[in-house]
């Protein structure tokens, strides 16, 4: 019965999960500026400075192949600014989702990544959240790893 009860629950959690995530077709509001940026580029963003250090983790699945889930892209990116100093990480889940790892997430142990996942943009400071809009290109097969430096990740910056 506790084994019945304890499935029931992470279904549950993973229902209201999902109910609460962005949509598919998310798209940052056009007032939020955004910068796209290669692996190593450092650009301002509405006066805070973010560098996009590298992709830590690129799982998502091919749009031919089949997968039990839709994988995500993970970015590592340096911000600096007024009240704000922090290595965080933030991506892509499927095709559009933005999501982040928590602040528990150690890249040492990137097989605690989906533990560290949530959706949505990633909190820096008050009225202030970093957002992964986009991340390409897109792995055409699961074979075809795409090369650290051929990504470009697009940011947005939410201050309300």
């Amino acid at each position: 019965m506790k084994a019945s009860r304890s499935k029931l629950g992470v279904c549950l959690a993973l229902l209201a999960w999902h109910a609460t995530a962005a949509s598919p077709d998310w798209h940052a509001p056009p007032a939020w500026p955004t910068v796209s940026l290669k692996p190593g580029q450092e650009e301002s963003l509405d006066g805070v400075k973010v560098k996009f250090i590298r992709i830590i983790d690129d799982s998502r699945c091919p749009a031919d192949e089949s997968c039990r889930w839709d994988g995500a892209a993970v970015a590592q990116v340096e911000v600096a600014g007024p009240g704000v100093a922090a290595t965080v990480y933030v991506g892509i889940e499927g095709r559009e989702k933005p999501i982040y790892l928590d602040a528990g997430f150690e890249p040492a142990k990137r097989n605690t990544l989906l533990e560290h996942l949530k959706v949505g943009g990633r909190v820096l400071g008050k009225n202030l959240k970093l957002w992964a809009i986009r991340v390409e290109p897109f792995r055409l097969k699961l074979e075809l790893p795409v090369a650290p430096t051929a990504y470009v990740l697009t940011l947005a910056l939410d201050r309300s």
